[in-house]
């Protein structure tokens, strides 16, 4: 066959997508919608945002919920991450609840276990900021925790809690400590929202409220850090550990989770992208679903001034109309 021009082409073509193969294009495997802003990888999402195979998804001061290929659904919670593949849901922290897994059901991973849904009506929520320590809440049907591609460790039905620790080897399954790791990691939760306290009418009674709870449940032992730091610098030393009721406490931290991931406390701004009311956009996660340092954004931009909203904040009310003077 004659070299023909056309024919070198097509064979230097040829020869060149054969030298450099093409990268597989990630598929969506679902979608995301958050309160406030969030991230999808490095990408700053206000609203609804895709969802890439092996993407990350991370939290600022709202929760934000996660709508799975398989129709499982998930709230990922304040300050927290995962990353979403089409077999699995890998949790960096700090807590998710799976209200459904869908059919066929994603298993979740977290801190080398993996939970999976041992009835299709479960419902749980899984919390953990330490690789070490995972702490599972069950609140309807039944779940099933196991090593990774191993043993099962444990079937817990509904309304049963248990933390789980990897030490030496060995995991440890504790009922009596998960009271006080969800809690803990609540609090942890509020404290990472007073950012909003400045800027969102209500939001500091409400968040006070969350508070007062989760420090009566615990007997004082749980309080936001700067009053530990109030009460380290009090003349009066206390002594010894107060008394915890695990049955007191897993309530209202049940309650607790539940009020964070559904009432929608932020709704900061206007929700222009410009606007500087709205709280900054947190970058990758540094230790397992918390961010550094935040700081403060500046005072409200000219659409929406600190105080002039009253009344309750409304987690889907649409910015204001724009008006454009002629």
């Amino acid at each position: 066959m004659p070299r023909t021009p056309l024919l070198l082409l097509l064979t230097a073509v040829w020869t060149a997508s054969a030298a450099f193969p093409q990268q597989p294009v990630n598929r969506p495997v679902g979608f995301t919608f958050g309160d406030g802003s969030y991230l999808i990888e490095t990408d700053a999402i206000r609203g609804d945002g895709v969802l890439l195979e092996g993407e990350a998804v991370s939290t600022n001061v709202a929760p934000a919920r996660v709508y799975l290929e398989n129709s499982g659904f998930a709230i990922l919670g304040v300050g927290s991450q995962v990353r979403v593949f089409e077999d699995r849901v890998q949790i960096s922290g700090v807590s998710v609840e799976m209200l459904r897994f869908g059919s066929p059901a994603l298993p979740l991973e977290a801190g080398g276990l993996e939970i999976a849904a041992a009835t299709p009506d479960a419902r749980l929520s899984v919390f953990t900021d330490r690789p070490t320590v995972v702490s599972v809440m069950v609140s309807r049907g039944e779940a099933e925790v196991s090593l990774e591609g191993g043993r099962v460790l444990r079937r817990m039905p509904a309304g049963s809690a248990a933390t789980f620790t990897r030490t030496a080897g060995e995991i440890r399954i504790q009922e009596a400590r998960a009271a006080l790791e969800i809690a803990r990691i609540c609090m942890r939760q509020l404290e990472l929202m007073a950012i909003l306290e400045e800027y969102v009418p209500g939001v500091a009674q409400r968040r006070a409220g969350l508070v007062e709870m989760l420090s009566d449940a615990s007997s004082g032992l749980l309080m936001p850090r700067q009053a530990q730091r109030d009460e380290v610098d009090s003349p009066e030393i206390p002594t010894g550990l107060p008394a915890i009721d695990p049955e007191k406490l897993i309530t209202a931290a049940r309650e607790v989770h539940f009020r964070l991931n559904q009432e929608g406390l932020d709704e900061s701004g206007c929700g222009q992208p410009d606007c500087a009311a709205a709280e900054p956009p947190r970058w990758r996660n540094r230790f397992y679903g918390w961010a550094g340092g935040f700081t403060l954004p500046p005072p409200g931009c000219v659409l929406c001034q600190p105080g002039e909203r009253t009344g309750p904040p409304e987690s889907l009310q649409p910015p204001p109309e724009i008006r454009v003077a002629p």
